[in-house]
């Protein structure tokens, strides 16, 4: 079975936010004081999120603070477990760590 492809943190940005809005790249680059550069950078997969970009998009689309730096991570661990899931198939947790795990649950 084929896997679905992974978007990217601007791939959101841009079909889930800006074109629902119909907001241009510059019009949120204005809107949230930062240049249209970033943005485009972002949306095109050369710019990462930010701690300081988070906060201002979040401000701007009425979002928790955190939001575009969870999805960020969320995709990096999608495409990490695609990456290594013959590996992670491989390996057993520790008999002490396994049994530590269901006394603490």
């Amino acid at each position: 079975m084929a896997l679905l492809p992974i978007p990217t943190v601007g791939e959101i940005l841009q079909e889930e936010f800006l074109a629902p809005l119909q907001l241009s790249q510059s019009d949120l680059a204005r809107a949230i004081y930062v240049p249209r550069a970033q943005i485009n950078a972002v949306i095109h997969g050369r710019h990462a999120i930010s701690a300081r970009l988070d906060l201002l998009l979040c401000k701007f689309f009425n979002l928790s603070e955190g939001y575009w730096l969870r999805i960020q991570d969320t995709i990096a661990l999608m495409q990490a477990r695609r990456s290594v899931s013959g590996l992670l198939k491989k390996i057993a947790p520790h008999p002490a760590v396994l049994h530590a795990a269901t006394v603490h649950a």
